[in-house]
């Protein structure tokens, strides 16, 4: 049996083992890059970039910083001078772990500059007060301690950046201008070093520039060129020409960028070429010109998979809304809501047209009857000429036996028509024939009346739900298109490409992160740690998302983690022997920290109540998910019910909605039994005399709201708990309220079925949650 060790492979062990050690590998990155900083001087005379690298790292790697630049003062061209730096160095070091442990840790960001400040401007009054200290050496010490911090402050900034992992194309200006300075001492540091005769400062700046030219286009690619060229210019000798050569390189070089980095290296190549021929054939010259073919060939070799890991390459477009496309579709949205709130109401008002001219009354039938059995009756004239009331008074007390029977016979025609008809058996005949033509056009009428009317609620519903998704588009604000590309960042880090990101806050100033991917990536992602990491990036603590998959591709939404929380639990016991229960509940938290908790309990029981209270609640869920409000959702579901089958099919609706950020929660019953709510220890009653979904049209909820908190619990139940009385509930809630949702729950079933001595019976459900705390 191997260990988990063994079954690793080299390369996997090697990571391992490179992590254990991260720490002192960082320590030893921060001692060389300290020990080339030492070695970065401004006009051959200042040098104060190691001084201020090795204050500007964290206190951990303080000491290796130290150390490093110490060393590079100690073997630089130039050490006696250097002294004061070393001494800065040294003071710098025990000044920051002198303020770790105090207040000022909290203003880090200024007190190390001012404190590196004061060291170089210390040491070096310090030096040159042995040998006299002139006017002159005092403003050339302040403006080198001034150099020192505000040095400080740049990479202090930088190192900022690097630690947050963030895509180049998403940083701020301000931290991408610092990110400039730095990358300029950087390579300074570097220009003192030679081998071969080519300088290993102006190779990478070079190979730099190429890097920032091909994903950055030309922007980057001069703005690198630039800054470059000027830094290599400050170390003095014949070089200041590099600043329009790497520049003017980098910027047509970013120009060719779509022919990828070959592109690039060729065209910069070219340019700079031109330029030395410009300049002439001076040693300088020449040696730069190696030095750039040099670094293009070294650019052209690496990879690109390493630099894309760079965080260099400009991600796809993720961004939100913008306030322009926002109002377009606000104003998209409102105008499709009121064309089909308009269609509604026209097609209520021309379904009642229509009914009131296609009405026709029982008279169509005597008449129509008339015609056919006394066409040919000698008695015609006389009956319905000069004695037309009499008879016709005889046809319409046919009505109540026609009601009644759904047909007449000879004995029941009477009056004058019974006494002196001669065709009586005729006449009951038409008289049958026509009623039955007559009630079916009734029924087909009142079935299309029906369905005109579930076509109506529809639209009606569908109007309400793009009124709904308005209103939450219009309360977005704040949206951070750079915190949406670092969003990405983060979980490309996580072997995850999304297809959009977007975070915003709402009118409440809730922040919400928003992304897409496809639907097959979540089974490895690793939400909780994603979630955390989130949280840290946008400074919120942030819950597990809400997922949402459709057609391959999968949603999730993180919310700010809100005030409470809710904890549910659901029992249910089908009546005497039976496996289905017609009662049905579940539980959902929306993308805007509400929980829903929905029973509904179909008409009777067994197979058929189940399928409708499942139906009910399953829609409920749905549309209530897909963002419809549940007034609208009402609507969708009395519409389905409506139509879902010919034979007559109603199911209650009770729900409760919590906002877990306020704690207002609102009641929504549509026939539903009572509910009952703990609050603050005292046990009420929230019930309503609505009528249930699926019975008639036009069905509302009845309302109520109050405002819950940590610890109360509402308890939902159906009829089948409650069909021996309420009052034995009150107590039963107080003295089970210490117990879980699950366990309350199943104690108040429980007791409601031991209770059950009468010789009815009815399925039992209770639904219980509670609410406990959030944020903490």
């Amino acid at each position: 049996m191997k260990t988990a060790l063994e079954r690793t492979s080299f390369g996997g062990r090697i990571k391992q083992l490179f992590l254990s050690k991260m720490g002192w590998i960082e320590s030893g990155v921060c001692a060389a890059v300290a020990f080339l900083m030492a070695n970065a001087f401004l006009f051959n005379t200042m040098a104060p970039f190691g001084v201020s690298f090795a204050a500007s790292v964290k206190r951990e790697h303080g000491l290796a910083a130290a150390a490093g630049a110490i060393l590079g003062y100690t073997f630089s061209y130039n050490p006696t001078s250097n002294v004061k730096y070393i001494i800065a160095v040294v003071l710098t070091l025990a000044a920051n772990w002198v303020i770790t442990d105090t207040k000022l840790i909290k203003h880090r960001g200024i007190a190390v500059p001012v404190i590196t400040l004061l060291a170089v401007l210390a040491s070096d009054f310090a030096v040159l007060s042995i040998g006299g200290l002139t006017l002159y050496d005092a403003v050339l010490s302040l403006s080198e301690g001034a150099l020192a911090g505000g040095v400080t402050f740049f990479i202090m900034r930088t190192l900022s950046v690097a630690d947050r992992r963030e895509n180049l194309v998403a940083i701020s200006k301000s931290d991408l201008s610092c990110l400039i300075i730095t990358f300029a001492v950087a390579m300074m540091a570097l220009g003192s070093f030679t081998v071969a005769g080519l300088s290993m400062g102006r190779v990478a700046s070079v190979v730099v520039i190429l890097l920032c030219a091909k994903y950055g286009q030309e922007s980057a690619g001069a703005v690198a060129g630039v800054t470059a060229g000027a830094a290599m210019g400050l170390l003095g000798g014949e070089l200041t020409y590099l600043a329009a050569s790497y520049g003017f390189g980098g910027l047509v070089a970013g120009m060719f960028s779509t022919f990828g980095g070959f592109g690039c290296a060729v065209v910069f190549v070219i340019v700079n070429g031109i330029v030395s021929l410009v300049m002439g054939g001076r040693t300088e010259v020449l040696s730069s010109m190696y030095e750039v073919f040099a670094a293009s060939v070294i650019f052209v070799l690496i990879p690109g998979s390493w630099t894309d890991k760079l965080m260099l390459a400009r991600r796809g477009k993720v961004e939100a809304v913008t306030q322009t496309a926002k109002n377009i579709m606000l104003g998209k949205l409102h105008f499709a809501s009121h064309a089909l709130s308009d269609i509604s109401t026209t097609t209520q008002q021309v379904s009642g047209k229509l009914m009131e001219m296609q009405n026709v009354d029982i008279s169509s039938v005597y008449s129509k009857s008339v015609d056919t059995a006394c066409r040919k009756c000698k008695q015609r004239g006389d009956c319905w000429g000069s004695n037309f009331s009499e008879s016709m008074d005889s046809l319409n007390h046919l009505g109540a036996a026609l009601k009644r029977k759904g047909k007449i016979f000879e004995q029941d025609i009477g009056g004058r028509l019974g006494e002196v008809c001669v065709r009586k058996p005729e006449l009951a005949i038409a008289v049958n024939a026509e009623y039955s033509v007559f009630t079916q056009r009734q029924g087909s009428r009142r079935r299309v009346s029906q369905i005109r009317g579930v076509v109506t609620d529809q639209f009606e519903g569908m109007a309400m739900l793009l009124d709904t998704l308005a209103d939450d588009l219009s309360q977005i604000y704040e949206v951070d298109n750079r915190k949406n590309r670092c969003i990405v960042d983060l979980f490309q880090r996580n072997n995850t490409e999304l297809t959009s990101a977007s975070s915003y806050e709402d009118r409440f100033g809730r922040l919400y992160v928003e992304v897409d991917l496809p639907a097959f990536k979540l089974a490895r992602l690793p939400v909780a740690e994603i979630t955390a990491e989130l949280s840290d990036l946008c400074e919120t603590t942030f819950d597990l998302p809400v997922v949402r998959q459709a057609e391959g591709s999968a949603n999730l939404l993180f919310a700010e983690k809100a005030a409470l929380s809710a904890e549910y639990g659901r029992v249910q016991i089908p009546y005497g022997d039976s496996k289905l229960c017609g009662d049905c509940g579940d539980f959902l938290l929306d993308n805007r920290g509400r929980a829903h908790m929905i029973l509904s309990d179909g008409m009777g029981s067994g197979g058929k109540a189940a399928i409708d209270a499942a139906m009910t609640v399953s829609l409920f869920t749905k549309l209530i998910g897909a963002g419809f409000e549940y007034d609208a959702a009402l609507k969708m579901v009395n519409s389905a019910l409506l139509v879902k089958s010919n034979e007559e099919s109603l199911s209650t609706v009770d729900i409760a909605c919590v906002d877990l950020y306020t704690g207002k929660t609102e009641f929504l019953k549509a026939g539903a039994a009572p509910s009952f709510v703990l609050r603050s220890g005292t046990v009420g009653k929230v019930e309503s005399m609505s009528m249930p979904a699926g019975i008639l049209r036009g069905v509302e909820f009845e309302k109520s709201t109050m405002t819950l908190r940590e610890g109360d619990v509402i308890v939902m139940i159906s009829d089948g708990v409650i069909l021996t009385g309420v009052e034995w509930l009150y107590p039963q809630i107080k003295l089970s309220r210490d117990r879980s949702a699950q366990e309350m729950a199943q104690e108040i079933a429980e007791t409601a079925k031991l209770r059950r001595t009468d010789s009815h019976d009815d399925d039992i459900t209770v639904s219980v949650l509670k609410l406990g705390r959030g944020v903490s």
